[in-house]
């Protein structure tokens, strides 16, 4: 079956709003095994919202709409589709006494705009709307069909799990889709897809997601029967594994936090921080999940040289010679939260974050992060990007992958 999601407001296209609905959507159908071909977003603008449903007709033989169904003079989807589909608006007694019926319980009254959410295509079914006012449609065209929606999430989702979600059920039943993302760590878009080159791709689709830090595989299986489907995802899931090996850190909603977490509860370790460039932000992050105090002892920002003197007792000599940013600082400072705090583990983050602050020799985004332990202490050297908050991230998730790998050994 061709599917394709249409969104219509202004403000998706200006990017004043970020388009969830179609990302919900999406997301929903091929869970049921309905995956969209085309995504299309029109403005508020009733001859192009025409032109986009024209086009969808062609192509596709179910259509899901978003957006435009308030009362509003900017709300155009209803009468643009009537329109565009040769039909009347008519009102809609039973939906207008649905809505009087809304207003009446909240405290309101009707007003003649509120009146225009029972205006209707000929034709259409009615979806109730369990959360708001306007209702959501269904139109039939050409043996087509067209689910219209709410632009409002949290009515849109509502509608869409209550009402259309069950009908389309049984037309997906017959293809399943299984999908499952894999997150990987300290390896760029292309190696990655080097790597992975020999790997069998029967029955399975694998996409990249690349973000600033790190790489997200997604697995798709596709088969008629579930147990098939489940079973090529679970066969490409092992060859990739096997060839990837710690660079995968986690599964479909895992967070390298909370992967971090497990691992820190799991083997009772503690650890202390120590921040410079990224100021708080590693602490944010493993204060995050929930049950943070079993494992994090304290957290040190040292932004200045005097505090990493004062606080971490890094010897001047080593600033002097080094400068703020060097392996042999990020290692004192994680030796020196370690032994002020008592904790089995202590890390510590120092860079140049940017935009100022760079040497021909120090360049922006070089930083170190260090990890002393009770065997020893190490630092790793990273250089990220031009961007400051990038650069800051990339290296929390750098600083947690340490700590990721150095628990996984022990």
């Amino acid at each position: 079956m061709m599917v394709e999601i249409i969104t219509i407001g202004d403000e998706l296209l200006l990017g004043q709003t970020a388009d969830t609905n179609a990302a919900f959507l999406g997301r929903r159908l091929a869970e049921m095994g309905l995956e969209p071909l085309w995504r299309t977003t029109v403005g508020d603008h009733p001859k192009r919202i025409g032109q986009a449903l024209s086009l969808a007709l062609q192509r596709a033989d179910l259509i899901l709409i978003t957006g435009g169904l308030g009362p509003t003079e900017d709300d155009v989807t209803r009468s643009a589709l009537a329109q565009a589909l040769g039909r009347r608006l008519i009102l809609e007694q039973r939906v207008l006494q649905r809505i009087q019926e809304r207003l009446k319980k909240n405290g309101q009254r009707l007003h003649s705009k509120l009146e225009s959410l029972a205006l209707l295509p000929q034709g259409a079914k009615v979806l109730d709307n369990p959360v708001g006012t306007a209702p959501g449609l269904r139109l039939e065209k050409n043996g087509k069909s067209l689910y219209i929606l709410p632009g409002v999430p949290q009515e849109m989702r509502a509608i869409f799990e209550q009402q259309i979600a069950v009908a389309l059920g049984n037309t997906a039943a017959e293809r399943v889709v299984r999908r499952r993302r894999l997150r990987t760590v300290g390896i760029g878009e292309s190696a990655l897809s080097e790597r992975l080159r020999r790997i069998s791709r029967e029955g399975i689709r694998l996409a990249y997601l690349p973000g600033p830090c790190n790489v997200d595989l997604w697995l798709t299986a596709r088969s008629n029967r579930a147990k098939e489907a489940q079973a090529l995802l679970s066969r490409a899931t092992q060859q990739i594994e096997e060839r990837l090996e710690d660079q995968i850190y986690g599964v479909d909603n895992d967070t390298m936090e909370r992967v971090v977490a497990t691992l820190l509860i799991m083997k009772r370790v503690t650890i202390a921080l120590a921040e410079s460039c990224t100021g708080g932000l590693l602490a944010d992050r493993l204060t995050d999940v929930p049950g943070s105090s079993a494992y994090l002892e304290r957290g040190v920002v040292a932004y200045s040289n005097r505090a990493k003197r004062e606080i971490l007792k890094v010897p001047r000599r080593i600033l002097d010679r080094h400068g703020a940013v060097s392996q042999e600082v990020a290692i004192a400072m994680a030796e020196g939260v370690r032994k002020i705090s008592g904790t089995d583990l202590g890390l510590s983050t120092t860079g140049i974050a940017g935009p100022t602050g760079a040497t021909a020799e120090k360049p922006i985004g070089l930083a170190f992060v260090g990890l002393a332990h009770h065997e020893g202490s190490c630092a790793q050297r990273f250089v990220f990007g031009q961007d400051r908050r990038t650069n800051k991230e990339c290296c929390v998730m750098a600083a947690l992958n340490l700590i990721r790998k150095h628990l996984l050994k022990l």
